[in-house]
């Protein structure tokens, strides 16, 4: 497993993992990546965006809110990674034991 703990204070959090490192500019936009999106402009939903299908993914809506991922006056954690069978996760807190969307 290989996670990032992130800490932030924001209304709109997009979160990209990608495989190929920026240097490498030719290949970076043509790669398959996620954008983990934590608070939308609309402040309506969290969800996993997957760059091959351009669609949303692991759309989460009901068990966790805007409210409680995101806030532009309050510091927020949340971990973040990939776990060894290749699935996607968001948890909150500074470790992977309290996941709230997975892909």
């Amino acid at each position: 497993m290989v996670y990032r703990t992130l800490r932030f204070k924001a209304s709109v959090v997009h979160i990209g993992l990608f495989s190929v490192p920026l240097e490498d500019t030719e290949m970076f936009w043509k790669q398959k990546y996620y954008d983990i999106v934590l608070c939308d402009e609309n402040n309506s939903q969290l969800f996993i965006w997957d760059s091959s299908t351009e669609e949303k993914i692991a759309l989460t809506e009901a068990t966790v809110t805007e409210a409680t991922v995101c806030d532009p006056d309050e510091w927020r954690t949340i971990t973040v990674g990939q776990k060894d069978s290749g699935s996607v996760f968001v948890s909150k807190g500074d470790t992977p034991n309290s996941i709230f969307m997975e892909y």
